[in-house]
């Protein structure tokens, strides 16, 4: 059964989705719940009269499920509405006198608890209880239920918490073999998406080494973990011509083996992961970029780079180069360093109309160790994994900065007012 499900994608989906429930297990153990969910218990158990007889036969426990949502939704006077349009006529006397005794005891209890919260809420009982809250947590909750509850983690819980996530992201060097040969295919193949999330990906590399000190992490957090499968005309472009790209490179270089390449996962620091476009042999690597707004515009590849400042190529020595300081460049480099290979054949394709350039990128294991990982592993470890712990964005809330960002902003804003003074 499990080799099964594991063929289909479908228990990497049901690992996913139980990864909230096993978050969350201590509050489902002590039977915690939101507020709409409470109110329609306390209306069925009345119907099924506190859970204490046997309800199973005959649909009598549906049937009284029905009749507590029918007056979770309608209200007390649901028979009123229920009568009116099954007989088509207005209810009797009796009827009408009971459904309106039970509206005014239904407000009347309303009344009452409302009444009793606002004395609360004046007591001395409930300043101290806020005061209490207030230092605990730095601020009073605005409320109990909902996307605006307060993350109750503590630091130990935060840590365990932590723990669990990475130990799930680490992997032996057989499972990594494993994901790499079944994640072939990428985003055709529902296991890439899956043990993709929650991972830093090589794409994304440049961004996070040359985002600012004082830059929030939010909306690359974002990014990183929220974003879906973009279908853009460049992307569609690109996916549409790299099958073309890697054809070419192929009739250039016939005795290169070329085979396709699945979701790598780094051996000591499994939340970094890479997926190059192709593997060369056993020991090289193919990343191939489409440039559509360089066949859209009609130019030669060189006339582009002329003209155009923005794209991941310059010229040194007159001759094409991918730029040491572009996104794609450090890409590569993650890609070379995770994947433990030697060399990358870096693929631009325009057209067929024009000529591709292949260059020969070198893995640089002194830029990875000094540089590159140490500055992934500290953006992740602050900023992408309280977000995966938390889930501050699909609330509708910011991702939480660290400190030091904190710290940097507030010191940017006192130069911008001692600089306009």
């Amino acid at each position: 059964m499990i080799p099964q499900l594991q063929a289909t994608g479908i228990l990497y989906h049901i690992r996913s989705a139980l990864d909230r429930v096993i978050r969350y297990g201590d509050n489902l153990i002590d039977n915690e719940t939101n507020n709409r969910a409470e109110l329609f218990m306390s209306i069925l158990c009345k119907y099924n009269a506190g859970k204490r007889l046997n309800l199973i036969q005959r649909g009598s426990f549906q049937t009284r499920a029905h009749l507590a949502g029918l007056q979770y939704n309608e209200g007390v006077r649901w028979h009123e509405n229920a009568w009116m349009k099954l007989m088509d006529t207005n209810p009797g006397t009796n009827f009408k006198n009971w459904i309106d005794k039970k509206e005014i005891s239904a407000k009347q209890t309303a009344n009452r608890k409302a009444k009793d919260t606002q004395r609360f809420q004046n007591s001395q009982t409930c300043n101290l209880m806020k005061e209490r809250r207030q230092t605990e947590q730095g601020t009073a909750s605005p409320a109990e239920y909902g996307p605006s509850v307060p993350t109750t983690l503590n630091k130990q819980e935060f840590e365990v918490e932590k723990i669990r996530i990475l130990n799930k992201l680490q992997l032996t060097s057989e499972e990594i073999r494993q994901v790499e040969e079944e994640t072939r295919g990428q985003w055709s193949n529902s296991r890439y998406e899956v043990e993709r999330k929650d991972r830093l990906t090589a794409s994304v590399f440049g961004e996070v080494i040359k985002r600012r000190s004082s830059t929030s992490c939010h909306n690359l957090v974002k990014k990183i973990l929220y974003t879906l499968n973009i279908h853009s005309e460049a992307m569609e472009y690109g996916r549409a011509k790299e099958s073309v790209a890697r054809q070419k490179f192929c009739n250039l270089r016939p005795q290169a083996q070329v085979t396709e390449s699945g979701l790598f996962i780094d051996k000591e620091y499994g939340y970094l992961a890479a997926s190059p476009d192709g593997l060369v042999g056993a020991n090289g690597l193919l990343e191939i970029k489409c440039l559509y707004k360089v066949h859209k515009s009609g130019k030669t590849l060189r006339e582009a780079v002329e003209s155009d400042r923005t794209l991941c190529l310059e010229i040194r020595n007159d001759k094409i180069h991918l730029k040491r300081n572009h996104n794609y460049f450090y890409q590569v480099q993650g890609q070379l360093n995770i994947s433990q290979r030697d060399i990358c054949f870096f693929i631009v394709y325009i057209n067929d109309q024009q000529p591709r350039h292949i260059e020969a990128i070198l893995r640089q294991k002194d830029l990875w160790n000094e540089i590159m990982r140490p500055r992934l592993t500290k953006f992740y470890m602050d900023c992408v994994l309280p977000e995966i712990i938390y889930r501050q964005i699909p609330r509708k809330l910011r991702c939480i900065d660290p400190e030091y960002i904190l710290r940097e902003q507030e010191k940017k804003k006192i130069g911008r007012k001692t600089a306009s003074q």
